[in-house]
């Protein structure tokens, strides 16, 4: 069954018979969210083992993980994605404008102190 992961988890366990570790380019043991894998040869539930459809079952419990093949799940994690991403962006443009404000008021902190004792 295709499935795609809606959130980071690890790698473990049972779970690294099904994904394999070179698909993972930065964290061979973390699987990042968008991360599309299948559990088992079939596309549907019932036709996996016993096995893979607790495996299966966990994920989905844990909201680690939708169906790939429902377009809507997928457009969901796609989207969610790329709003983490802006979020980040934002994040790190802040901080640079935070470490930017600080420094130039240590700056002008000085420049006041040199012009006092000048």
């Amino acid at each position: 069954m295709k499935l795609i992961a809606t959130k980071d988890f690890a790698n473990v366990g049972d779970l690294k018979d099904y994904i394999d570790e070179k698909e993972l380019k930065v964290h061979p043991r973390h699987v990042h969210k968008g991360h599309v894998f299948a559990v088992g040869s079939s596309d549907k539930l019932k036709d996996c083992t016993k096995k893979e459809q607790q495996l299966i079952a966990q994920l989905y419990v844990s909201g680690s993980v939708g169906d790939a093949g429902d377009a809507k799940v997928v457009k969901s994690v796609q989207d969610e994605i790329a709003a983490d991403k802006r979020r980040e962006a934002n994040d790190k443009a802040a901080q640079m404008r935070a470490e930017t404000s600080g420094l130039s008021a240590a700056l002008q902190e000085l420049l006041l102190k040199a012009a006092k004792t000048a």
